[in-house]
């Protein structure tokens, strides 16, 4: 097919699928749905995103597919072949399971809707196994502060696939295949600006073989008025105090002293409190 995938043709059906033994082409949908519990003092963040896969079945698949929902037990289906996907910046992992559908179960089998000009196949003659993984997950990142606090920072995302049974492709029926939404994000030190996706193959192991790979990095950046209030008016309110001490008669150097070292500790306590948190 036009996106790479080597199929045969079913003439009893008049249907493609894919050809047994070969890698599966999959077509990717990306969806981040919230961002939060930045840290950069922990060097961590925690994401809420789907990721849907579609795939071209084998003939066998299709039969087997076919044959339970014949039974009406299409919930306890699945295919012979599943993408395994693993994260390695996870740290927590509070959910990652494929969404279940009333009645179908994971895994289900229809069309996609596209235009043969913009997807490359027809979809009238192709089938594809569907199902969407929903995550939930605390991942690890380094952040660079040189620039703190007007910096800008990467939060990525990296999704593997292991078993080496499949290449990544990007889904080109929609306008666009990857989304963010940040109405229900947490961030009220950051602000999401753009998104970039990486989509390859990453050689493991000494034999040269290729699992697929995909990254996503999350631009955020900094609101610096948070730290403009919090931290750099409220110093110079504590260091414009200082002033005070020349109220004092000057022969009373003591009292002078005892304001501008009560003043230099209560700006140190208040420094360490606000970076704190």
């Amino acid at each position: 097919l036009g996106y790479g995938q080597p199929v045969k043709f079913h003439k009893t059906t008049d249907q493609y699928f894919a050809t047994k033994g070969e890698k599966r082409h999959v077509l990717v949908n990306l969806h981040v749905s919230r961002i939060t519990e930045i840290d950069t003092v922990r060097e961590r963040f925690r994401c809420r995103f789907a990721i849907s896969f579609s795939w071209l079945p084998t003939f066998t698949e299709w039969r087997e597919y076919c044959q339970f929902k014949r039974d009406g037990t299409l919930i306890a289906w699945r295919p012979a072949w599943i993408p395994v996907i693993a994260f390695p910046e996870r740290i927590i992992e509070w959910k990652s399971v494929f969404a279940e559908k009333p009645n179908e179960g994971a895994f289900s089998i229809s069309r996609l809707q596209g235009k043969e000009e913009e997807i490359g196949y027809d979809p009238s003659y192709c089938l594809f196994i569907r199902c969407k993984l929903e995550c939930d997950m605390t991942l690890s990142t380094g952040f660079w502060l040189v620039n703190f606090p007007v910096d800008c920072q990467d939060l990525p995302i990296s999704i593997h696939e292991t078993s080496g049974g499949c290449l990544f492709v990007v889904e080109k029926r929609k306008r666009c295949f990857a989304s963010v939404h940040t109405i229900s994000s947490v961030m009220e030190e950051w602000e999401f600006k753009n998104m970039i996706i990486e989509v390859g193959q990453l050689i493991a192991g000494n034999d040269h073989s290729t699992t697929a790979q995909m990254k996503m990095r999350l631009k955020m950046q900094r609101r610096w008025q948070v730290y403009g209030w919090n931290v750099v008016f409220f110093m110079s309110l504590i260091s414009g105090l200082t002033l005070c001490s020349f109220a004092v008669d000057d022969t009373d150097l003591g009292e002078r002293l005892s304001i501008i070292i009560t003043l230099l500790l209560t700006s140190v306590a208040y420094q360490s409190t606000v970076f704190d948190t």
